[in-house]
């Protein structure tokens, strides 16, 4: 759905993804990425962060870092 710009089926997917499995950092990193195509930087900074709480995973850091640097 994201990739077909059907942004509010997305968002409607990943965050049932989050209820069902919010242990699963893969939820959150797909969150994140729905955000980020939103242009909603903060939010998927915020969902980044809440992914590598759960797992490192290097492509989200690699995501985290850039956004952060675009901030400063």
């Amino acid at each position: 759905m994201l990739k077909q710009k059907q942004f509010s089926k997305a968002e409607a997917l990943f965050k049932l993804n989050i209820t069902n499995y919010p242990e699963t950092a893969n939820c959150y990193d797909g969150l994140g990425d729905f955000y980020l195509a939103k242009g909603d930087q903060l939010k998927a900074i915020e969902s980044f962060k809440k992914t590598l709480s759960l797992k490192i995973i290097p492509e989200t850091k690699q995501k985290l870092d850039k956004l952060l640097n675009e901030k400063q």
